[in-house]
C-alpha cells in the first residue's frame, strides 16, 4: 500500500524533516535525436572509423584496384546501406538491439541476430 504525501508529511520525523526520499520517483524521459541530420552524422560516425578510411585505399589496390571498388560500391548500395537502415529503424521503432528486431520480425530471423553480434564481436578483437 502506497502512502501519499500528506500522509507521509503527518507521519513525518520529529524533528520536521520532510519524507521526500520514500515517494516513488517520475519515470526519466528517454533522449531523442534533435535533427534527421544529427542521427545520421551519429551513424556514420559509428560505423566509419578512422581505421577504415587508412585501410580502404590499400585494400582496392590489393584486390583488382577499379574493379574491387566498382563492385563495392554496388554491392554496398544494394545491400549494405538498406540493410543497415532497416535494422536501425526497426531497432528504434521496437527499442531493442539486434537480436530482438529479427526476433519481433520472425522467430526463424534471430540467427541474423546473433550473427552480427559475433561478427561486432570478432571484429573488436581483431
Amino acid at each position: 500500500m502506497e502512502k501519499s504525501k500528506a500522509d507521509l508529511e503527518i507521519a513525518g520525523d520529529p524533528e520536521g524533516e520532510s519524507n521526500q526520499d520514500l515517494l516513488p520517483e517520475e519515470p526519466a524521459t528517454r533522449p531523442t535525436w534533435g535533427s534527421k541530420a544529427q542521427y545520421i552524422l551519429a551513424q556514420v560516425g559509428f560505423s566509419v572509423g578512422l581505421g577504415n578510411v587508412w585501410r580502404f585505399p590499400y585494400l582496392c589496390h590489393q584486390n583488382g584496384g577499379g574493379s574491387f571498388l566498382l563492385l563495392y560500391l554496388l554491392l554496398l548500395l544494394i545491400i549494405g546501406i538498406p540493410l543497415f537502415f532497416l535494422e536501425l529503424a526497426a531497432g528504434q521503432i521496437i527499442r531493442q538491439g539486434s537480436i530482438g528486431v529479427w526476433k519481433h520480425i520472425s522467430p526463424r530471423l534471430v540467427g541474423i541476430g546473433f550473427a552480427s553480434c559475433v561478427v561486432s564481436a570478432v571484429s573488436l578483437f581483431f
